[in-house]
């Protein structure tokens, strides 16, 4: 028999801390260095709640632009030394909405070829849209994505009732425009319909610009939004 083993790292409580971006205000640490039970009020209630956020270890989802380039100060074993070091976000994710997987797609790079086309559904003045009329896999392509596909137990510990689910993460361009036509393009090449689909739910990273209607608007989840809900879930907003 063969295996294979898959060694994970969870981040420590020391990583938590070092990678915790504060704001830099002298005033503010002079202030609460004076009084010991604002400090303690101060730091529970609003430095970690307001002030850090943005800090890599409380998830910054505005780095899910490039989901290999997602960075983590890590602690060396035996060592006081961090080294930079790039989290795996499509296995975390994958582990946090409990996916099966049944295909985990290689990177792909792409090249497209746009051209404007009329729409009536949209105002007078903003009347074309644009469309991506090619697209080529190339490893020199402007535009990388990667598929996940899988199913999870809508019962826990369940397979009676599986929902089978795709997972698309991109690479964002600075055009918001052409990262919207080139994942519609995609999702048509591999007949991947967001309005009837084989999938029963879609997650997707960044704004992705879909017309959707009916039971699509169900179907299609940010990613974003589920990571930070799913990594949070359950923690007491009060403590």
């Amino acid at each position: 028999m063969s295996h294979c083993f898959a060694i994970y790292r969870l981040e420590s409580y020391d990583d938590t801390l070092n990678n915790l971006n504060l704001v830099d205000n002298p005033e503010r640490d002079a202030l609460v260095e004076q009084d010991s039970e604002l400090r303690h009020d101060y730091t529970l209630k609003y430095l970690l709640d307001v002030e850090t956020r943005g800090s890599a270890s409380l998830l910054n989802t505005e780095w899910f632009r490039d989901p290999e380039n997602y960075m983590l100060k890590v602690k060396q074993p035996g060592s006081d030394e961090s080294r930079k070091t790039a989290v795996d976000l499509v296995e975390t994710f994958n582990w946090l909405i409990g996916l099966h997987v049944s295909h985990l797609d290689k990177p792909r790079t792409y090249v497209a070829r746009f051209e404007r086309e009329t729409d009536p559904e949209l105002p007078e003045d903003q009347n074309t849209r644009l469309k991506a009329v090619s697209l080529r896999e190339n490893e020199d392509g402007a535009y990388w994505i990667r598929q996940v596909e899988g199913h999870v137990r809508r019962i826990p510990g369940s397979d009676e009732d599986l929902a089978k689910v795709l997972v698309v993460w991109r690479k964002l361009t600075d055009d918001a425009e052409k990262d919207a036509a080139v994942l519609e393009a995609l999702l048509e090449k591999y007949k991947i319909g967001t309005t009837d689909s084989e999938f029963d739910t879609i997650y997707i990273n960044g704004p992705h610009g879909l017309n959707l209607t009916g039971s699509a608007r169900h179907r299609v989840h940010s990613l974003e939004e589920t990571f930070h809900a799913r990594m949070w879930e359950g923690c007491d907003d009060e403590g």
